[in-house]
This record gives structure tokens, C-alpha cells and sequence, in this order.
């Protein structure tokens, strides 16, 4: 009897730890369960951080895009704009040229208080030049048929007052004779006075620049010569020009011609009927792109400047 006791106990026993395993593996289950739904639930975030930040990145990639064109389009203005400033400039260097073309430049002769500067530069010439009387024109009624006819119309001094013992140079607006007084130049060698055609700073400033590259070539027994308004040096066939001066065929309009063909799309040129035809196409961000990048095209292809007709479309 005590045995059939002892067996009942033991089965209840393990009955009851099998129920209590059960338990225990049923909260393991239902732990895990709540873990892996955590689990989802931070990889479900995750995922909505990701695709959010993949929507920024998105967002600013395109404005990285929007502004580097834009960036590129001011560029392309700044250069437009070079360009430009570069052409007045030279057309006012041009303008100041022509101006001073009859001026004549005296450096050299004393400076006095209350002096005659006419008087001066007369007897300048005829003493210290050797320019005979009969070459002046002496009044009103005299005419100046010739270039030899020196004809001064005014003259003063140029500068401010500098140091004791400094002499300002004279400014010679002639009528006629600059050539004369010109040819006459050479007796001043060897003296302090130096006698030049008055030009814009920018003139006097290249010449400085190109003037070690002619007198090495003299220097080397060469023969060089000065060109243009002698900011240029011709030597063995090349021209040596100074970057001073600015002309119309600046190097802007190369960096323009390059970095717009980025954007700018051409067609070959088709004939039909005696017509040439052909297409430009760019893009643009706002109504202020459009006059930049019609000039840039028309500075990329000659032939849109001097084309009967053109046309011309935009969309912003």
C-alpha cells in the first residue's frame, strides 16, 4: 500500500514540475514574443528614420543641384561682366589716346614762380632742340600749311607741386608739328630733358612691362620695334603684348566659351533652299539667366551675331 502511495506522489510530482517546465517555457515564449515585437517596432522606426533621411538627402542633393547651376550662371554673368568692363576700358584707354595723340610730354625743364610756361617751352625748343625760328608760327595770321609748321595751341604743367628742386613735367597740346618737334628729339641726348607723346597711365604702364624685352633684343643685336601704341614689342615674329591694357578679346571670353558649353546644347547647322538653320539650347533657373546666356551664345557661335534672323524662346 505504501508503495502505490509513494508511486501516486512521485507521478503527482512530476505532473506538477511538468506543469511548472510548461509555465516557465510559456513565459520564456511570451518574452521573447514581446522582445520581437520590440524588435519590429524599433526596426519599423528605423526604417521610417531611414526613408526620411533618404528623402533629405534626396531633397538635398537637388538643391545642391539648383544651386550649383545657379552658381554657375553667376559665374557665367561675372565673366559676361569681365568681359564687358574689359571692352569699355579698352574703349576708354582708346578714347584718352586719341585725345593726347598731339600732346607732347617735356620733362626736365626747371620749374620757376610766376613763369611763362609758352615762353619756356619756345625757347626750350629753339635752344635746347635746335628747332629754327622760321618752323613757329608766330601769329594768328600765319598759316600752317605743312607738318612742319609747329603750332602749339597751349601748354601747362601737370602734377602737384612736389619737393624743392623737383620739376613737374609739361603737358604741349599741339595744332600742327609733333613730328617736327619729334624728329628734333635726338639733340636732347646726353641732356637731363626728355621729350615723349603724352599717353593714359595704362600706355606708360604696359610700356614698362614690354621695354626689358626690347632692350635685351638690342642688347642680344636683334631688331625689335615697338607696335600699337608701344605697349607692344614685334621681335622675330611675335608680337610680346603687356597684360595691362585690356582689348576685346579678353581671356574672360574663353573661361566663358568653356564653362557655358556645359550647358549649353547646339545643333549642327542643316541647309536647305540657300537657309542655314541651327539650334541652341540651355538651361536656366529665373527670366534674369536669359540675356547672360543669349550673349554667351552668341559669343560661342559668331554666326548667331550675324545671322539674318534669329529667335529666340525661354520658359522658367
Amino acid at each position: 500500500m505504501s508503495c502505490l502511495v509513494c508511486t501516486k506522489c512521485w507521478v503527482s510530482m512530476g505532473i506538477s514540475n511538468y506543469k511548472q517546465d510548461t509555465l516557465g517555457i510559456q513565459e520564456s515564449i511570451k518574452s521573447i514574443g514581446l522582445k520581437q515585437a520590440e524588435l519590429q517596432k524599433s526596426l519599423e522606426h528605423t526604417q521610417q528614420e531611414y526613408y526620411e533621411m533618404a528623402t533629405t538627402v534626396t531633397h538635398l542633393q537637388e538643391k545642391n543641384k539648383r544651386t550649383e547651376a545657379r552658381l554657375e550662371m553667376t559665374e557665367n554673368r561675372v565673366m559676361l561682366l569681365e568681359k564687358e568692363m574689359a571692352t569699355c576700358k579698352s574703349k576708354i584707354i582708346e578714347s584718352a589716346s586719341r585725345s593726347m595723340k598731339d600732346n607732347l610730354l617735356i620733362n626736365g625743364i626747371e620749374e620757376h614762380k610766376g613763369e611763362h610756361i609758352l615762353s619756356l617751352v619756345i625757347q626750350f625748343m629753339k635752344e635746347a632742340m635746335q628747332i629754327k625760328e622760321s618752323y613757329f608760327k608766330c601769329s594768328a595770321h600765319d598759316t600752317a600749311d605743312d607738318e612742319n609748321t609747329i603750332w602749339i595751341q597751349r601748354c601747362h604743367r601737370i602734377g602737384r607741386q612736389g619737393r624743392p628742386g623737383a620739376h613737374r613735367a609739361i603737358v604741349v597740346k599741339m595744332i600742327t608739328g609733333r613730328d617736327c618737334v619729334l624728329k628734333h628729339a635726338k639733340n636732347l641726348k646726353g641732356t637731363s630733358y626728355y621729350i615723349s607723346i603724352q599717353n593714359p597711365p595704362e600706355i606708360n604702364e604696359a610700356k614698362k612691362q614690354v621695354a626689358p624685352i626690347f632692350r635685351k633684343a638690342k642688347a642680344d643685336g636683334k631688331h625689335p620695334r615697338y607696335v600699337g601704341k608701344g605697349d607692344a614689342v614685334y621681335l622675330d615674329g611675335k608680337t610680346y603684348r603687356s597684360l595691362v591694357v585690356p582689348t576685346c578679346s579678353t581671356p574672360a571670353l574663353t573661361i566663358i566659351e568653356r564653362k557655358t558649353a556645359m550647358h549649353i546644347n547646339s545643333t549642327p547647322i542643316t541647309e536647305e533652299s540657300g537657309n542655314k538653320f541651327s539650334a541652341h539650347m540651355a538651361i536656366i533657373n529665373s527670366h534674369g539667366d536669359v540675356a547672360p546666356t543669349l550673349m554667351a551664345i552668341t559669343s560661342m557661335h559668331p554666326s548667331v551675331a550675324t545671322a539674318t534672323h534669329n529667335m529666340s524662346v525661354a520658359r522658367v
